[in-house]
């Protein structure tokens, strides 16, 4: 898995500081891990990838505003340079971060939002002025925005389950609580919560050849007799190279698209040998709008939009009789 990591900069006058770089190191251990940073890189060989999307002022984006438009080019750079399939944000209640998260979403990236207990209730409260206009400018649209939030703290997830900021949340505890740091445990439970985040919403996630995958399987499955080849060479030369772990995003993708039953009958007429998958088993997060997946009354399209209905209309009357 590769994985990109947005920070600022790192506060290395504070606690924070060193358990970021040691949970990062951990996490590159078994995963491709970037950090993108507004600061200059650090000379300290680390086993994690450094990347200043700055320009190399270590006061870049504190005194003055940052040219937006260069800034966000440096990044969509590195973003498409490494094409990550997770973008994890660090910390609350900064512009820059916000419109980082921004970017990838817009872009069908997967994002991560850590807050660190800047959605607490009590943190905000404590100053109230300050961080309302913030909240209300950009900090609720980036929880609303990512693919899911990790949180340690019960109070903030509590806040953000009630004033209904967020659906998906992960609770990850917090390493740092015990009489030790279980660095590995936390690792290996914000991996479990990527896979989860990739697991959710698999269309959106879906590579080029899995879709034309998809797309064969389904005309397989609804090609009549008569249609001495359905498929082309091109069909069955995709079909055959798929590995067995796109077969798994194909077997989520088809689920949550209602159309396993026709994708399992076009890998059977494919005479394909896929592993069985069971879906019941792989976490995935509620969706945000869930889909009716009882077939159709009719073959006639239902809208209340009157310029569709307009336009039916008009299709209607050009049909030859």
């Amino acid at each position: 898995m590769k994985i990109l990591h947005f920070i600022p900069r790192v506060p290395r006058q504070t606690e924070q500081a060193p358990f970021i770089d040691l949970f990062l190191e951990k996490m590159a251990e078994t995963a491709e891990v970037h950090l993108a940073q507004l600061a200059p890189v650090a000379t300290t060989p680390r086993r994690f990838t450094q990347h200043c999307i700055g320009t190399g002022s270590a006061s870049y984006g504190q005194r003055w505003p940052v040219c937006r438009s260069a800034l966000k080019r440096r990044y969509l750079t590195l973003l498409y340079g490494l094409m990550p399939q997770i973008v994890h944000i660090h910390g609350c209640y900064n512009r820059l971060s916000a419109q980082v998260l921004a970017w990838s979403v817009e872009r069908g990236f997967c994002v991560v939002f850590s807050p660190y207990g800047g959605m607490n209730p009590h943190y905000i409260d404590a100053e109230y002025g300050p961080r309302m206009w913030k909240m209300v400018a950009y900090q609720q649209a980036m929880t609303r925005a990512a693919s899911c939030l990790v949180v340690s703290d019960r109070e903030e997830e509590a806040y953000l389950q009630n004033e209904k900021l967020a659906r998906r949340i992960a609770f990850v505890d917090d390493p740092r609580d015990g009489d030790f740091m279980d660095l590995d445990g936390y690792t290996s439970s914000i991996i479990a919560v990527y896979q989860k985040a990739l697991d959710t919403d698999k269309g959106k996630h879906l590579g080029k050849n899995c879709h034309e995958a998809t797309a064969a399987l389904l005309h397989l499955s609804m090609a009549g007799e008569q249609e001495r080849k359905p498929l082309c060479a091109e069909d069955i030369l995709n079909l055959r190279s798929i590995p067995p772990r796109q077969w798994r995003d194909i077997m989520i993708f088809a689920s949550e698209q209602g159309i396993g039953r026709h994708v399992a009958n076009g890998i059977e007429r494919a005479q394909l040998k896929v592993s069985a998958i069971d879906i019941r088993q792989i976490e995935q997060f509620a969706p945000r709008y869930p889909k009716d997946l009882r077939p159709l009354e009719g073959e006639r399209l239902l809208t209340g939009n009157w310029l569709v209905k307009r336009r039916l209309k008009r299709l209607d009357a050009a049909e030859p009789t």
